[in-house]
């Protein structure tokens, strides 16, 4: 006690005085809001991450870095994805060497992925999956591509030219693809 008194943690009353009181419910309040979320914000990163880069027949057949983990979520498990942690994200920014994004809608974005995959399934066009994922969170967001490219390691050209498949996916200009794409769907 008489250390503390010393140290002038300690008023004359014996009490704690108030920047010491003031600085430990800050950092109680820090621990409880920051540090807690941690771990679900970089879990929820790269298992969004990891749906986006990742092709359906590669989760099919690989178990990745998740072995128990769906080849395709339905909506209820997308719900996870709609849980955002901005102010940890910042800070993991900041303080670390990790690339994460605090992307909006996560679940959307999944939902469009999987969405463009059923339409791609039997086309011939040659993907590079990471950067289509790039590419749909570049689509679906308002996040500045040279930020996406950082967080997916893809080079920029790469992703444009995915916007492009995409585009012709969805929006085919000749009637013969355009009848192509509606057996597919049938």
């Amino acid at each position: 006690n008489e250390s503390l008194r010393n140290l002038h943690y300690l008023n004359r009353y014996g009490e704690l005085n108030r920047s010491l009181k003031r600085d430990l419910k800050t950092r109680e309040t820090i621990e409880r809001t920051i540090f807690e979320n941690i771990a679900p914000a970089l879990i929820s990163w790269d298992i969004f991450r990891y749906y986006l880069i990742t092709s359906v027949s590669n989760r099919k057949l690989t178990t990745g870095p998740f072995p128990y983990i769906r080849v395709e979520l339905d909506r209820q498990q997308r719900r996870v994805f709609q849980k955002s942690y901005p102010r940890v994200i910042e800070i993991l920014n900041q303080f670390s060497d990790i690339k994460i994004l605090d992307v909006k809608d996560k679940d959307l974005i999944l939902y469009e992925k999987f969405k463009f995959e059923k339409l791609m399934k039997n086309s011939n066009i040659k993907v590079n999956h990471p950067a289509l994922g790039a590419a749909h969170l570049d689509l679906n967001s308002d996040i500045d591509l040279e930020d996406i490219s950082n967080a997916f390691n893809v080079n920029e050209s790469k992703i444009k030219k995915e916007l492009k498949h995409i585009e012709k996916i969805k929006n085919p200009k000749s009637d013969k693809s355009r009848k192509f794409l509606d057996l597919i769907k049938k």
